[in-house]
């Protein structure tokens, strides 16, 4: 698939007559959430801010939040040539230093944004919780004109949480302990807690990467995150009534994917264990797995052999729920500035609410045409992450890393070196100080004289043989 990186001159006459300023008119029709403390929380490259959170405390001593989204529906209209492009590219595809926009930099870096003090227009969702941090029954959506206060980044809300800063923002602690609470809950009703680090590239100051480390999930993403699941869950709740939505869907698990974790388990000791997609006690199973202590030095496999097992989610207009989540309903809403099913979504949730109408014709041939480009992008992004890993990796041929045994294949052994520096291959050919046979069920390589084994998750050391670059690939041979 060809990524489109360039607009069109309709699509740049169009925004020629954007007004970046909020007519007036459009202010009175809106609940005006300007003078209640707002911030944003991104990471610290973002330049598009399509989420805010605000916070107000009441009287009674009750805590109102309000969930505010980018009104990117405002600005482009149905079936205009920027809402044609848009929906051919579906989603924003990121790179490392690098974005190609659902949507002009104009709108999505600076008139829909949600920059720090500027006034901007938003969908909004207002909950309410109470002393005790239980979300109460009082609910509003609807349009909004925001303007926040200041512009965080993950790291600087991480500082706040772990009292590092403790003086300022004791409204974004509040924030972490009702975030904290939902997440518990969360769990405990089915969510399954994919808490895996992820990779991210170190950029110089030309915006080229130079290294490569492991990124983890912080408290302040959890915080985020809490209140954006939320606002997803309550837009699909109110819109699956209408039977009007595009919904967010986790199929249950693959059975087979799960007996062969459940036979690499057994390996590990856990010999009561049979995971089965049809237990409805299974999130929980695979929760307590991840937190037991003996299985600590495995949890990284543990967390690849789990996500392996699992349905990919995708877009549908028939609700069958998500697994993942736990969740009996739910859509996504929260980011239309990078995905126009969340564009759709806001325009869904305007008919609905201000009984306006919308042509929801063509719903079914919409979800098809995301569930192929989300996949696309996906492997684009994949592969360009891996590349990236590759070419850092290629002044190190012939050095020794660490790393763990991440697969195991009939052609080889896939090792990944520690601080996600990237992942390569020890051919079986490569092992000549035995005859090795792959035993499928102990997830291992055994030498059939000596006994010696080469286990899925054990930890090695290995050589950098060869980098081919246009192939993608890494060849290794143990030390």
């Amino acid at each position: 698939m060809s990524l489109r990186n360039s607009f069109s001159d309709d699509i740049n006459s169009e925004l020629s007559k954007i007004d970046t300023t909020i007519p007036e008119k459009e202010m009175t029709k809106r609940r005006d959430f300007r003078d209640k403390l707002t911030f944003t929380i991104d990471p610290d490259d973002a330049k598009d801010f399509d989420d805010a959170i605000s916070f107000n405390l009441l009287p009674n001593n009750n805590i109102e939040i309000g969930i505010h989204i980018a009104d990117v529906s405002y600005y482009i209209q149905q079936d205009s040539a920027i809402d044609k492009e848009a929906f051919l590219r579906a989603f924003s595809i990121y790179f490392p230093g690098k974005v190609i926009p659902m949507i002009p930099e104009k709108l999505s870096n600076l008139v829909c944004s949600l920059r720090p003090n500027e006034d901007k227009l938003s969908f909004s969702i207002v909950v309410q919780f109470n002393t005790q941090f239980k979300m109460l029954e009082n609910l509003w959506m609807g349009k909004g004109i925001v303007n926040s206060n200041k512009r965080f980044t993950y790291e600087e809300v991480e500082n706040i949480i772990n009292l590092k800063d403790s003086k300022k923002y004791k409204e974004i602690q509040i924030l972490y302990k009702i975030s904290k609470n939902l997440r518990e809950k969360r769990m405990r009703s089915g969510s399954i807690d994919f808490n895996r680090s992820d990779i991210k590239c170190i950029l110089n100051n030309d915006m080229e990467p130079v290294k490569v480390i492991e990124k983890k999930t912080l408290k302040a993403h959890n915080l985020v995150e809490e209140f954006m699941l939320i606002a997803n869950k309550l837009v699909a709740n109110k819109l699956s009534a209408l039977r009007q939505s595009i919904y967010r869907i986790h199929d249950l698990p693959n059975q087979e994917s799960l007996e062969e974790l459940s036979l690499y388990l057994k390996h590990l000791g856990e010999t009561s264990i049979n995971l089965n997609s049809r237990d409805k006690n299974l999130p929980n199973t695979i929760n307590n797995l991840l937190k037991k202590d003996d299985l600590k030095a495995n949890k990284k496999i543990l967390q690849n052999l789990i996500l392996r097992s699992m349905s990919k989610a995708s877009y549908s207009r028939k609700n069958i729920g998500h697994y993942g989540l736990g969740f009996k309903k739910y859509t996504h809403f929260t980011s239309p500035i990078r995905r126009y099913a969340d564009l759709l979504i806001h325009r869904i949730l305007n008919a609905a609410i201000y009984n306006s109408k919308i042509n929801i014709s063509e719903l079914d041939k919409q979800c098809v045409h995301f569930a192929n480009v989300e996949k696309s992008y996906t492997d684009i992004e994949r592969k360009t992450n891996k590349f990236i890993q590759l070419k850092l990796l290629e002044k190190s041929i012939g050095q020794t890393f660490k790393g763990l045994i991440s697969g195991l294949t009939k052609w080889g052994i896939y090792v990944e070196l520690e601080d996600g520096a990237g992942e390569g291959l020890v051919a079986i050919k490569e092992l000549k100080d035995d005859n090795y046979y792959l035993n499928e069920a102990k997830k291992s390589y055994v030498g059939r004289k000596s006994g010696k084994k080469f286990q899925l998750g054990q930890e090695v050391s290995v050589e950098i043989k060869k980098i081919n670059l246009l192939k993608n690939e890494m060849d290794m041979v143990f030390v």
